[in-house]
């Protein structure tokens, strides 16, 4: 993205991370006595807000800047039980949901795959 020379303007960023997020950026910005800078931001993304604010706040001095970053998480395969697994190392688990208390203490342990 180039040097704004205006103050009214519009941008739009996208490209994918290294872990497959897809993201899109889009400014605009519109004439303003002073730099009044929105940020949408999405969920459990808070933290970026104090950077962007300072690196905005270093290349633009006045107008009404609308920044919003969108992204788009591919969906991961859920942990599944391995039933099989399972009922190999905990056979009254499935028949019977109360148990014994000695068998309430044991924890499963590589009982979990994710679908291929």
């Amino acid at each position: 993205m180039g040097i704004l020379m205006s103050m009214t303007g519009f941008a739009r960023e996208s490209g994918t991370l290294a872990d497959g997020t897809a993201f899109v950026w889009e400014l605009r910005s519109v004439n303003g006595r002073g730099l009044d800078l929105r940020l949408r931001l999405p969920n459990g993304q808070d933290a970026l807000e104090p950077a962007l604010r300072e690196a905005t706040g270093k290349r633009l001095k006045r107008g009404n800047v609308s920044a919003t970053l969108t992204l788009k998480r591919e969906d991961r395969p859920r942990l599944t039980v391995d039933k099989g697994r399972w009922n190999r190392r905990w056979p009254w688990r499935w028949s019977s949901p109360g148990g014994s208390a000695a068998a309430s203490r044991r924890r499963p342990r590589r009982c979990w795959r994710c679908p291929a």
